[in-house]
């Protein structure tokens, strides 16, 4: 009868240990520093997205290691921009039975994609989502310096992770609303500071604030 009891006491933290080891099971992988931060302030309570590119790596010269492609086949679901941005998951991308997330479509690639799906058939889907970005910048793909392209990254990625976890869909939609939140003030706020200087020109060395100077410049034009 002492057995019974102590077992029956014990129930409740066995199933929140349970309950836990599952959510923590779901493996989200996100290739950048960007993507990982969006997605964990949407997953915020509920699990911590893994990052593939340490922070000081390029994805324009990175080589992945065994870890990483262990990672990458272990995953549930990854999020990554794109071909454009990171070429080199293009083929191991091919070996994931994960849900992968493609959040940056460029109509180049787009329409080479169409091409080749015309002449070719695959007996294997792993779930793609393609967002089609029409901006003056298409090669581009540093997508996230748009606030608006933020907040569609945010959305997308919640609608896989609820697909993901159907049980944490109340948080994970909370979430998505807070960060969409805080990404209006601080477009706000980058807004006041360049108001300034909006009819200055500037810069830069690398070619990657497309989308940045589209959205805040066009703000003022």
């Amino acid at each position: 009868m002492t057995k019974f009891k102590h077992l029956v006491r014990s129930l409740p933290v066995a199933a929140i240990l349970l309950f836990s080891s599952q959510v923590q099971a779901q493996q989200v992988v996100t290739t950048i520093k960007p993507l990982q931060l969006i997605a964990s302030a949407v997953m915020d309570g509920v699990a911590e997205p893994q990052q593939l590119l340490p922070d000081n790596a390029s994805p324009h010269t990175f080589s992945l290691r065994p870890s990483d492609m262990q990672l990458i086949t272990e995953a549930d679901v990854i999020f990554w921009v794109g071909p454009d941005m990171e070429q080199f998951l293009v083929r191991p991308l091919q070996r994931t039975e994960a849900k992968i997330v493609q959040l940056y479509h460029s109509d180049h690639e787009h329409e080479a994609s169409h091409d080749h799906s015309h002449g070719h058939s695959h007996g294997h889907s792993h779930g793609h989502s393609h967002s089609h970005d029409h901006h003056d910048h298409d090669h581009d793909s540093h997508i996230w310096l748009d606030p608006v392209n933020a907040a569609e990254i945010a959305v997308k990625m919640t609608a896989a992770l609820v697909q993901l976890m159907p049980e944490q869909q109340t948080a994970l939609m909370s979430n998505l609303t807070l960060f969409k939140e805080r990404l209006a003030e601080v477009d706000k706020s980058i807004q006041e500071q360049l108001a300034p200087v909006q009819d200055k020109g500037f810069f830069v060395f690398h070619d990657a604030y497309g989308h940045f100077v589209e959205h805040f410049w066009t703000e003022f034009n």
